[in-house]
């Protein structure tokens, strides 16, 4: 069984600021400004429009904090 992981993302310049990196980061997408060119006319979501690894990496580029920890092991019922 896969362990379990938590990501912690953490801005130093506050919740709006992230919001905005997120809208930044989806901008850079739709008008094909991030290196890839531009999705098709359409429906477009975010979560699969995005290259997940670039959107990471432009948010260190801004100084987001993200760190993945393993979690303890959940106790088991015969514990």
């Amino acid at each position: 069984m896969p362990a379990a992981l938590r990501t912690v993302v953490s801005d130093p310049r506050g919740q709006a600021h992230l919001t905005a990196l997120g809208v930044l980061i989806g901008i850079e997408r739709l008008l094909g400004l991030d290196g890839a060119a531009p999705p098709e006319p359409g429906v477009v979501l975010p979560e699969t429009a995005i290259d997940p690894v670039r959107a990471l990496d432009r948010l260190r580029a801004f100084g987001v904090g993200i760190t993945t920890v393993p979690l303890p092991p959940a106790p088991s019922a015969a514990d």
